[in-house]
């Protein structure tokens, strides 16, 4: 489960915009645990950069998906763009996404979804975005079953995390529990 703003608090462009980008590493489709709101992420590889999106129709992900795997580019219409710090395009209903004929002009390359970011630059990060850490892990709790109303017991264990700028607390549920060891560090996206 993952909390994520709901689209409204989203501003629109105008209809004559349109976005040709490739697409990339698209998520698994997630459900927000505050709005119940089902969405899907990826990254779109624009002429010249790379951008996330956000997709709150998951009946348009197995299009989405089918293009990525041919890398063939797309042109996105009707999208909206988030009010947050890193611009997210906000994909929906109304917005039209057409598979477009190959260009040599432009083409497909390999993105580099993310360097590897600090412990203490984690806040400046948008809700929900993926980000990598690299970081050594100081202390590890023995793991406990924690009950919840939603999903009965559920297996959790606490750990600490560091790296050269800070420290912090990292829960692991479920299949993650016991998969790190004290001491080793680890890259990861969170």
């Amino acid at each position: 489960m993952f909390d994520l703003p709901t689209p409204p608090d989203k501003k629109a462009t105008s209809d004559d915009d349109s976005l040709t980008c490739f697409l990339h590493s698209i998520s698994i489709v997630k459900k927000s645990t505050r709005s119940n709101v089902r969405f899907f992420d990826m990254t779109l590889q624009t002429v010249t950069k790379s951008q996330r999106a956000v997709c709150f129709s998951p009946e348009k992900r197995p299009l989405l998906h089918t293009v990525q795997q041919t890398k063939s580019p797309v042109k996105i219409t009707n999208f909206r763009t988030s009010d947050n710090y890193s611009k997210d395009i906000v994909i929906d209903k109304k917005t039209v996404i057409s598979p477009i004929p190959k260009d040599d002009s432009f083409t497909y390359k390999e993105v580099n979804q993310e360097s590897v970011l600090s412990i203490a630059s984690l806040q400046e990060a948008a809700s929900e975005q993926l980000v990598s850490v690299k970081a050594k892990v100081i202390n590890i709790q023995s793991p406990k079953v924690q009950p919840t109303s939603s999903f009965g017991p559920l297996k959790k264990q606490e750990c600490t995390i560091v790296d050269s700028s800070k420290s912090l607390r990292l829960i692991l549920w479920q299949q993650n529990v016991e998969m790190l060891q004290l001491n080793n560090t680890y890259r990861s996206r969170l």
